[in-house]
């Protein structure tokens, strides 16, 4: 029995024999052929004495490529390469691998580029080079160059790392979106987007710039980051999670060392012994574990809390440690033996800060209470009581001052010898989660739930940077020993490392401190509105991204936004089970419509204008008189909340998409149920209806889309590959494509005919809302850490010239 596969490919021509099975390949630009005898033979060596039927097969087989070579069909290779079963596509993390030990290619090596443009400031050069090598070994080549103007490129390249490990495409979308704000020349070919296939040019500087202060995003953890610290050489960061790991990253490149995992629960402190040669971390679990930095290896653990470890400070000599707790208690540790030396006890609620004062001989503890304490560290007497309203406390090198975060928004600087309060700092839209101060004792740096960090001067209390990065909360900072650089990890599942510097801030029409849940364009694509986890709509001119109105009504979250066929008003939903209409011209509240009994999550529009529908996680669909406000019908069928909600073109009947995994097809005079589509494993999130109401297409948290035929209501077409939830779809004018955007951070356009994905564009933040401009040449985002995003669509120049 003998059975052939044929597979394109284009590589050198090669013939294997393998002795295992008779097996024979032929590689060819024709293709690849592999004919296989099923059953094993003993090995090639013992082919002439195997059975007959084995000779003969193997006979005919050398014949065929015999014939094929004599034919000119191929040519037999000089030099079989060591691997002849064909390859599949290298990604850059893999490449990197395999080339530890090898430089860059040699000139000869590579693709003629311009001569006119120097190498590191060719598009081109970078694009075949990152192939090869890898973003790490890439960048590595970029240290040895002085000029500035290509140390931007090696700026840009830092900035988007952590996406082009993975998808080395990414790279000319990810150069063009961090130096669209440089004026120069020299980045005029970094600007534009070849059109040799669909993509997504960026148009405002909305991605962080490689002239900001934001250096570089590490990504490796699994959920919330809580802790981090930096080594006393500057060149490590710890950082622990609620995955239950701590991971070690170089600071020098940003690459991941080694994870370590021992915890059971996750993790919330992190202190350096002082020799930086070991770490201890204290959980969630109620240990602390002491960690040998160089290998990974877990030393020891230290057991005495009776709940959750929330923060360990160590003495400058390295010899003991202490740690707080849940459980009220502070407990000093011999490192050295793992013995409890003391348990010192006073706090009336929950500790969760420590610091040791530089001399080793006291520690200031803050705690739920209200209150900071100092303790003698020999005797573990309480020497006394500084009452604040805060928990959040840093204490500068010499332990003179303390600053805390009493209110949701300020920062209080007192003086720790007579606790006097001495200035307050304010700046911050959210509560502040975090607080470190400078080696240098001269800046304070403040994390917050605004997702933001600000950087103070202590001396004067003036405010001198504000960094913008993180798509959620800040939960925790570390300073490097020289000042320089600042690392934060937070919710969004990563750690930033940032400048601290006087660098400008480039532009962006980020208005929003939270999650946009929503966006919409105007009919006459002049004008766009987001909605915010803020509670605010804003309106902007989508030709400059100049914000025009701000739309303050909504005390509650804003879910879901839509626009009156003539663009002079809009209706959006809320959190707060209204839904509002405004006056775009002047930004006024014209009605409220209430109605609903929980918060409202979608809203659509009739064409003519007259009638909206609404549905809510109170599980029902609501018709609206938008004339007088009037609530027609209230559409009862779902068995779950409502999450999106679309009309069909005649503005007679709309789909609606629920939790409960089906989507339901309504008529809005009668309020009757006429069909369900069925065949979603998870909740349907947002649903998109082509311009002739004939098909749709629907999300899921199954992380897949579906496209529908609505006549047969039958599904088409399964599309699968975002590899996280989908929040948004939206079909484009001429409903052949669709773009849908994901938490895994990314758009994808989607051949709705063949159910392909044709382009991917990736973001630093989960893309939460998206909006198509009727003319089908503009795409408006929005973002988890409240940017909006303008993209041209460009679609390849085969497409255009069909």
């Amino acid at each position: 029995m003998l059975q052939a596969t044929l597979e394109y490919i284009d590589s050198s021509h090669i013939v294997k024999l393998t002795s295992e099975h008779l097996i024979f390949t032929l590689y060819s630009k024709e293709g690849l052929f592999t004919f296989e005898k099923v059953k094993p033979m003993a090995g090639f060596n013992n082919l002439l004495i195997a059975n007959v039927a084995n000779k003969i097969i193997g006979i005919c087989l050398l014949f065929i490529c015999g014939l094929l070579f004599s034919c000119g069909k191929v040519d037999p290779p000089a030099d079989p390469p060591d691997e002849t079963l064909p390859q599949k596509k290298l990604t850059s993390r893999e490449n990197q691998d395999l080339k530890d030990h090898q430089s860059l290619p040699t000139e000869n090596e590579s693709p003629k580029f311009d001569a006119n443009q120097p190498e590191y400031l060719n598009p081109d050069w970078i694009e075949y080079h990152l192939d090869q090598v890898g973003i790490d070994r890439l960048i590595e080549e970029y240290n040895k160059e002085s000029d500035p103007n290509t140390q931007t490129i090696k700026a840009a390249l830092n900035l988007s790392k952590h996406i082009l490990r993975d998808h080395p495409e990414a790279l000319r979308e990810q150069l063009q979106a961090r130096l669209l704000d440089r004026p120069e020349p020299v980045f005029k070919p970094f600007q534009t987007l070849p059109h040799n296939r669909v993509q997504f040019r960026s148009e405002w500087p909305t991605f962080n710039q490689s002239d900001g202060p934001l250096m570089w995003t590490l990504e490796g953890h699994q959920r919330s980051i809580n802790c981090v610290a930096i080594t006393p050489d500057g060149k490590q960061a710890i950082s622990g999670a609620d995955d239950n790991t701590l991971k070690v990253w170089d600071l020098k490149n940003g690459e991941l060392v080694r994870t370590l995992n021992g915890h059971s629960s996750a993790i919330f402190c992190i202190a350096i012994i002082s020799d930086g040669k070991q770490l201890i971390s204290g959980s969630e679990d109620g240990t602390l574990k002491v960690w040998d930095l160089a290998s990974g290896k877990l030393l020891k653990t230290f057991e005495g809390h009776t709940r959750a470890v929330n923060a360990v400070a160590v003495t400058t000599d390295g010899k003991q440690a202490v740690s707080v707790s849940n459980d009220r208690a502070l407990k000093v540790w011999d490192i050295q033996s793992g013995n409890l030396l003391r348990t010192l006890k006073g706090h009336s609620s929950l500790v969760d800060f420590i610091k040791i004062t530089p001399d080793g001989k006291q520690a200031i503890s803050g705690s739920f209470d209200e209150t900071l304490k100092v303790w003698d560290l020999n005797s573990g007497k309480e020497l006394r009581t500084i009452n604040t309203h805060s928990f959040r406390v840093a204490v500068t090198p010499d332990g003179s001052q303390a600053i805390s975060s009493p209110q949701e928004n300020t920062l209080e600087v007192w003086d720790l010898k007579n606790g006097k309060l001495l200035k307050t700092l304010e700046g911050h839209t959210g509560p502040v989660s975090c607080l470190t101060v400078t080696p240098d004792g001269k800046r304070v740096i403040s994390g917050s739930l605004d997702t933001t960090l600000q950087v103070w001067d202590l001396n004067s209390g003036k405010q001198l940077q504000t960094l913008e990065g993180h798509a959620h909360h800040v939960n925790c900072l570390a300073v490097t020993p020289d000042g320089s650089r600042v690392v934060s990890g937070s919710t969004d599942d990563t750690l930033k490392v940032w400048k601290l510097t006087k660098g400008k801030m480039p532009w962006t029409p980020n208005g929003h401190r939270k999650t946009v849940y929503c966006v919409a364009i105007t009919p006459d694509c002049s004008q766009f509105i987001s909605g915010s986890w803020d509670t605010t709509l804003k309106v902007w001119d989508l030709g400059n991204g100049k914000l025009l109105q701000t739309l303050e009504g909504h005390n509650d979250s804003v879910f879901c936004v839509a626009i009156m066929p003539d663009g002079k008003q809009a209706i959006s939903g809320s959190f707060d089970r209204t839904l509002k209409m405004w006056d775009l011209s002047n930004g006024t509240l014209l009605k409220t419509l209430k109605g609903h009994a929980h918060s409202v999550r979608c809203v659509a529009i009739t064409p003519d204008g007259k009638k909206a529908v609404s549905g809510s996680i109170d599980k029902t669909l609501k018709v609206w008189d938008l004339a007088n406000g009037e609530m027609l019908q209230s559409l009862e069928g779902h068995n779950d909340v409502i999450l999106c909600a679309a009309m069909m073109p005649d503005g007679k009947q709309a789909i609606s998409g629920s939790w409960d995994t089906s989507l339901k097809i309504w008529d809005l005079a009668s309020g009757k149920l006429l069909g369900s589509l069925e065949g979603h494993t998870d909740g349907v999130n947002c649903v998109a209806l082509s311009p002739n109401g004939n098909q749709c297409i629907s999300d899921s948290y199954d992380n897949t889309l579906k496209v529908w035929d609505l006549a047969r209501r039958k599904p088409l077409q399964t599309l699968k590959g975002h590899s996280e939830t989908i929040n948004c779809v939206a079909i484009m004018p001429d409903g052949k494509q669709a773009i849908s955007g994901s938490n895994d951070k990314s758009i994808k356009m989607w051949d709705l005919a063949s159910g392909k994905a044709i382009a991917t564009y990736r973001f630093d933040d989960n893309v939460t809302s998206l909006s198509i401009s009727p003319n089908g040449d503009t795409l408006i985002v929005g973002d988890k850490a409240g940017r909006v995003h303008k993209l041209t669509i460009l679609m390849a120049a085969k497409s255009r010239k069909k």
